[in-house]
């Protein structure tokens, strides 16, 4: 990361447990969280010159409470952030967001796969509320290009990062 000058780099399915924080190598920071089943496994590692606010994005298969409450703290999280300071939420954003922009115009930019279903309305509730975009909507692409998950016969363009306008 130094040699490239990284300063925040996010990773998913990281095959970790616990929810921790280390250093792994010269000024660098890698804050993880992982279930024990090895599953909903994110980690970001982060340059010592950037404030970080870190956090989990829950993945479909888990219970409707759980993501509840991380929606409640994702949205605390946000909040605490000042008004002047960069903002990047990023992890293993999986949410179908689609192609459809009408009336999201500022938080969404027009380009994706098929259509929004209802964590990715749930996903679009919370970028509108607090003025984030979804930064891979509003890149044009390919529909190949778009895809980060393809089996059998679905395919699908999601794994978002959220920025503050």
């Amino acid at each position: 990361m130094n040699r490239r000058r990284v300063d925040v780099l996010c990773l998913q399915e990281t095959n970790k447990k616990g929810a921790k924080v280390k250093e792994i190598g010269e000024r660098i920071k890698l804050f993880y969280n992982g279930f024990e089943t090895r599953r909903n496994e994110v980690a970001i590692a982060v340059g010592d010159n950037i404030r970080s606010y870190v956090t989990l994005v829950m993945k479909t298969g888990c219970a409707e409470e759980l993501k509840d409450e991380f929606y409640d703290q994702l949205a605390n999280s946000i909040k605490s952030v000042q008004k002047d300071d960069y903002l990047v939420v990023c992890g293993d954003i999986n949410r179908h967001v689609g192609q459809d922009r009408n009336r999201l115009e500022r938080v969404h930019g027009g380009e994706g796969i098929g259509i929004r279903k209802f964590h990715g309305e749930r996903l679009t509730d919370l970028v509108e509320t607090h003025d984030l975009a979804i930064d891979s909507t509003f890149f044009a692409k390919t529909q190949s290009q778009f895809i980060t998950y393809s089996g059998g016969e679905r395919e699908t363009g999601m794994n978002h990062v959220l920025v503050r306008r």
